[in-house]
């Protein structure tokens, strides 16, 4: 068995945030292990003496009588409605079903920092899929 020695950085660079963001995420599912909390470490910046990461952190399990997935499906609909009319979108379009190459999906989410597949759709069989803008916004007009 190797033994862990403690290194001491002289810098923030690349290759330190490589090497630490294991071990961070690694003492990070210890405790969110323990208090029911699912913790993501984000995008990092860094100079030469400080280092940021972006830090998420979901709650996991039965919240307020709420399994994972009424979870999930709630903070989806707050970004859908949230994001909505930028893509000309109402609220009420959550869920809303189109079909694409005979496949049919439920529109549950939008991105605006994702200008060609700026959409999320939800496949028959429960898959969450990001969806080309382009099909997406055609397929609504031959609703409409």
């Amino acid at each position: 068995m190797s033994e862990q020695r403690d290194i001491k950085l002289q810098n923030f660079t690349p290759t330190t945030l490589k090497m630490l963001r294991p071990q961070i995420e690694a003492g990070l599912k210890e405790l969110g292990d323990r208090l029911g909390i699912d913790f993501k470490a984000g995008n990092a910046s860094y100079d030469i003496a400080t280092a940021h990461f972006k830090l998420e952190m979901t709650l996991v399990g039965d919240v307020e009588g709420k399994s994972p997935e009424q979870i999930r499906d709630i903070k989806l609909r707050a970004e859908f409605e949230k994001y909505s009319v930028l893509f000309g979108l109402t609220s009420e379009d959550f869920g809303r079903e189109i079909t694409l190459q005979g496949d049919t999906f439920a529109i549950i989410g939008v991105n605006p920092k994702a200008p060609k597949n700026g959409y999320l759709g939800r496949s028959s069989n429960g898959t969450v899929y990001k969806l080309r803008s382009l099909d997406v916004e055609s397929e609504l007009k031959k609703a409409a």
